[in-house]
């Protein structure tokens, strides 16, 4: 699949669910979304993710590969990196 395929998959929110559920079951304790090209500032989706606990000021994870943002998680999760 190329890249616009792979988007295009995603835009049918059946798909969009899936991907965020199971994000959101490899990382328990995290919230996943999905925002679409008209609600960012960059033409293309994104994926969105933030651990449940964090304050209101700290910025959720974002990328547009879902596999990119899920080793930010893992990392996040490991302690590797700090949020």
């Amino acid at each position: 699949m190329t890249q616009e395929e792979t988007r295009a998959y995603y835009d049918d929110p059946i798909n969009e669910r899936a991907m965020c559920d199971l994000l959101m079951d490899a990382h328990p304790g995290w919230v996943v979304w999905r925002l679409g090209r008209d609600r960012t500032l960059r033409p293309v989706p994104l994926w969105c993710a933030r651990r449940e606990g964090w304050c209101a000021a700290q910025a959720p994870l974002m990328d547009e590969n879902a596999g990119q943002l899920n080793r930010a998680m893992a990392m996040v999760d490991a302690g590797a990196v700090a949020t």
